[in-house]
């Protein structure tokens, strides 16, 4: 059971270095199938890290929301189009408001296209 921790760690870690969605809850659900605590493994501030885990992977999520935030107000079908699928990757619906923000640069993006 060490060496399946052992090695859920080292995918945390390697996840979290490159903070992508997928790989980050591919590790958090290793890690939590081979019962890794949320407090094991601390870095210096005492974080362990399949809490340090689940903490970039809300990180990611809201900083997909914000630009699809960002997207609505400024930016072109491209980056609406970026910036939407990169949120439904996110799933940011589970945050409050991100259903409704998906909805609406849905029918932003389909305005656009009939354009």
């Amino acid at each position: 059971n060490i060496i399946e921790k052992q090695g859920a760690v080292t995918r945390l870690a390697t996840a979290i270095q490159n903070r992508m969605l997928k790989e980050l809850r591919a590790a958090v659900q290793k890690a939590e199938e081979v019962q890794l605590q949320p407090n094991e493994y601390p870095d210096s501030a005492g974080c362990g890290i399949l809490q340090r885990a689940r903490d970039v992977v809300t990180e990611e999520e809201l900083a997909a929301l914000e630009e699809l935030s960002s997207a609505m107000k400024s930016g072109g079908a491209l980056r609406l189009q970026r910036a939407l699928a990169q949120a439904e990757e996110a799933h940011v619906e589970q945050h409050t408001g991100g259903a409704e923000m998906l909805q609406l640069a849905q029918q932003k993006l389909a305005a656009i296209a009939r354009k």
